[in-house]
């Protein structure tokens, strides 16, 4: 969990700033943001070094992942299709099913 915040820290603050520069964010504002989550994600970094064990030279942190099934796969892709499209309906003539 703490390596998945780690990767994920920096990425929602670009999100964030990508969010509010549409609504005409000031330039202190994504500064704020971009320090905001900079020092979010050493505080991270140093929490993973705490709870590092110099004593054994076994794996450690890690994160295991389970297998999706090509079936699942190319379900969920369709419905990532089907909500764009009904989000950009204006902006499409025609849709395309998998």
């Amino acid at each position: 969990m703490l390596l998945t915040s780690l990767l994920l820290t920096p990425i929602l603050g670009v999100l964030a700033i990508l969010v509010n520069r549409e609504n005409g964010i000031s330039l202190t504002n994504i500064k704020i943001i971009a320090l905001s989550t900079s020092i979010l994600n050493f505080f991270i970094s140093l929490v993973i070094f705490i709870l590092f064990d110099f004593s054994t030279n076994q794996f450690q942190f890690v994160q295991e992942y389970h297998e999706i099934s090509y079936f699942d796969f190319l379900f969920r892709c369709r419905w990532v299709i089907y909500i764009f499209y009904f989000i950009n309906y204006n902006n499409y003539s025609y849709f395309i099913v998998i």
